[in-house]
């Protein structure tokens, strides 16, 4: 994906492998619940260039809105080939100020670790084209979770995940999900030998897991300490009923069992020209935590995507990258993915933004 992207996404295993680890303490989950909403920023009234240089300041104002709502633990998303641009040179700035933010407000991490980001590998320019088991990629990635853990919190803890929707991904290269999972397996052992406070996963998508990729998923899922997906009720672009959730979470927990249930982003847009509606969008939110109400000593962590709809360039810039650009699809997606914000671009609440206050203060 584009640097402006990986800029813009951070405001989406095999147990014969790693068959038993030691038990490691854990630290305790926090008392109240776990919630969190992907935090971006109502861009929508500058420019280009303001765009860029008012980023740093609107993005602080976006996490004192979901400080307030009561937000819980926020995602940190990074494509490993935005962290290590070129060999040996990793940048953390961006996620040591970010990880400060939240900490300030008391909100936990869930880091999220691209090296698969639905379609497409994020790989170090260098490391392009090798296996992803091979000791320089092996060692690599090791190196930079090390850095980027070293800025998360040692007293709180963690959730971390090990690649984006990586079910979209090895449906097209099968081939090389062996391998992944081999790698998953160090990192696996990695972490839970130096930093027990942190539980990891690969997140998948559970649209893969209805349609077609559930063996995939379960082998993915086989050995991680949480399971991880992502879930937007949709029938292609179009919306399914605002109550999907009451039916798809008990799904959700039944995969997972016995390990917990950490949806990384629970979405639902609100265009017209896909069936939706802005109250639709604030009813799926009710039936979400109703479902999680239902199921909370199976779920850890929801996160509802999104705080503020993306402005209309970067839905475009995304179109391009998911490579969804045929005039026969294009417009259908483009609306789902531009409405799936609890604001509008230029900051109005829709309804399911108090609708989440709501749901999140029971």
């Amino acid at each position: 994906m584009r640097s402006q992207f990986g800029m813009l996404m951070r405001a989406a295993v095999v147990a014969a492998m790693v068959a038993c680890f030691p038990q490691t303490a854990r630290a305790a989950e926090p008392a109240q619940r776990d919630w969190g909403v992907q935090i971006f920023p109502a861009m929508e009234k500058y420019g280009f260039i303001r765009f860029y240089t008012m980023w740093q300041s609107e993005f602080a104002a976006a996490v004192d809105a979901a400080a307030a709502a009561g937000m819980r633990r926020a995602l940190i998303a990074k494509r490993w080939s935005e962290i290590e641009p070129r060999a040996g040179k990793i940048k953390t700035d961006d996620i040591a100020r970010e990880a400060a933010l939240y900490r300030a407000k008391n909100i936990d991490i869930f880091f999220g670790l691209q090296l698969i980001n639905t379609v497409k590998a994020e790989l170090p320019e260098d490391l392009s084209g090798k296996a992803w088991d091979s000791p320089e990629v092996t060692q690599r990635a090791l190196t930079a979770i090390d850095k980027i853990l070293a800025l998360l919190p040692q007293d709180r803890p963690v959730y971390f995940s090990f690649g984006n929707e990586v079910d979209v991904y090895f449906e097209k290269a099968p081939q090389e999900l062996d391998a992944f999972l081999r790698l998953y397996a160090a990192v696996r052992a990695h972490i839970a030998a130096r930093y027990p406070h942190v539980r990891t996963g690969i997140t998948t998508t559970y649209d893969g897991y209805l349609h077609g990729r559930k063996a995939m998923i379960a082998q993915i899922q086989a050995a991680t300490d949480i399971v991880i997906f992502t879930y937007y009720p949709l029938d292609g672009f179009k919306v399914r009923p605002p109550d999907a959730p009451l039916r798809d979470i008990p799904e959700m927990v039944k995969a997972a069992s016995p390990r917990p249930l950490v949806l990384q982003e629970a979405g639902y847009p609100s265009a017209a020209r896909i069936g939706s509606s802005e109250d639709m969008q604030a009813d799926f939110v009710r039936h979400l935590f109703a479902a999680w109400d239902a199921q909370a000593a199976d779920i850890l962590h929801v996160s509802v995507f999104m705080q503020t709809d993306f402005t209309r360039k970067i839905c475009e810039d995304l179109t391009a990258y998911y490579g969804l650009s045929a005039p026969a699809y294009k417009d259908d997606f483009m609306a789902m993915l531009c409405t799936l914000g609890l604001r509008t671009a230029n900051g109005r609440e829709k309804p399911a933004w108090a609708a989440l206050r709501e749901a999140a203060a029971r």
